[in-house]
């Protein structure tokens, strides 16, 4: 007995849900046709889920950001955005340091990842202090430069879409060895590459 009292509860609910959302759809006073007609067309999955249960569901979608969105930046800029593109930079081998990773990787691909920074020779002190993670001095800038060189992109030293796109893309890529010059204008002056 309480079996078939369950089952008429859960068919008067179905019914009088079916009730409630045939008078919605009709509650305009237009005609049925016209209606359906400046509708928008839903996905039949979620009919048939609206008509079941009487409310309708968000249509699903994959996880993460529609669209990421880089940022821009340059000279003077700091923080966790400076951090991930130097730690890109230095996996490609434009910055005077190699970065080692470790820990789960974030869920975005411009999210820092926890890890510790290492100089790859032993750097003079003049360059040492040009060098600083998560701020976007004049080493940083002239690893945006390279690449931008190698990517045929106008050298102007600021990280936007194209440089984030080129160093977050999956596709492999050859490391590039670090070079650099540095210039004493004492007398007399020397130049070391």
């Amino acid at each position: 007995m309480r079996r078939v009292l369950v089952v008429g509860a859960v068919l008067a609910l179905a019914a009088a849900a079916a009730g409630v959302f045939f008078a919605m759809s009709r509650g305009s006073g237009e005609p049925a046709a016209a209606t359906a007609a400046t509708r928008k067309p839903v996905h039949p999955r979620v009919v048939a889920y609206v008509h079941h249960h009487g409310h309708t569901r968000a249509p699903t979608r994959a996880y993460g950001h529609p669209q990421t969105r880089y940022p821009t930046l340059s000279d003077g800029a700091h923080g966790a955005s400076v951090l991930r593109l130097q730690q890109l930079l230095a996996r490609r081998g434009y910055l005077p340091v190699t970065f080692h990773a470790f820990g789960p990787k974030p869920m975005y691909t411009i999210s820092p990842r926890h890890g510790r920074f290492q100089w790859r020779f032993n750097a003079p002190s003049e360059l040492r202090s040009q060098w600083q993670p998560g701020v976007f001095a004049t080493v940083t800038r002239g690893a945006v430069m390279s690449l931008e060189a190698d990517l045929g992109l106008a050298t102007d030293g600021i990280a936007g879409r194209r440089v984030w796109q080129a160093l977050t893309a999956t596709k492999a890529f050859t490391k590039v060895p670090y070079t650099y010059a540095l210039v004493r204008e004492s007398s007399p002056e020397t130049i070391t590459i």
